[in-house]
């Protein structure tokens, strides 16, 4: 919660955040970024996949690559129609960069990281799409049930959201 309303400051007061708000371009490859790539990055990228022609990836920055989706999730995403069986994880250490991919973060500090690494790239937070826009997405690893299907409705919305963007969005 803590981390919730130290970005919200930052945002809100500052604006600190806001280069990572806008799309400016329509990508080549939506990359989704987060933590282990097991919960949000990869809920992103099946729906994404699911209602959008742009290709897309997902990785993660801690983690394993060839692992599965967290289970309690990939269940919660399963009732939602989005499902994360054929998921594996890809390390950020194993992403193969390709010209024209555009970064989707969960957490601005993975975006300020990204963009020390990326820097030409396009770079945005996924929470800047919702309707009640944050721009810190919560890990719903060790969260609630409750929790975690709350993060993967919101998820959903900033998902579709996104894609409503990048469709309006000026080519390359």
């Amino acid at each position: 919660m803590l981390k919730h309303y130290y970005y919200q400051v930052l945002d809100k007061i500052f604006n600190k955040y806001k280069r990572y708000k806008v799309v400016h371009h329509k990508p080549a490859r939506i990359v989704f970024v987060c933590k282990g790539n097991i919960c949000r990055s990869a809920f992103a990228e099946w729906l994404f996949k699911e209602k959008s022609n742009i290709p897309v990836c997902s990785i993660g920055l801690d983690t394993k690559t060839g692992g599965a989706a967290n289970s309690r999730v990939a269940a919660l995403s399963e009732k939602m129609g989005v499902s994360l069986e054929a998921h594996r994880t890809t390390s950020i250490r194993d992403y193969v960069y390709q010209p024209g991919d555009s970064f989707v973060c969960m957490e601005p500090y993975q975006a300020k990281l990204l963009s020390a690494i990326y820097s030409d790239s396009q770079i945005l937070l996924l929470g800047a799409f919702a309707t009640n826009k944050n721009v810190y997405i919560h890990d719903p690893y060790s969260a609630s049930d409750s929790y975690a299907s709350n993060c993967l409705v919101h998820l959903s919305e900033c998902t579709l959201n996104l894609i409503s963007h990048l469709d309006a969005a000026p080519r390359s």
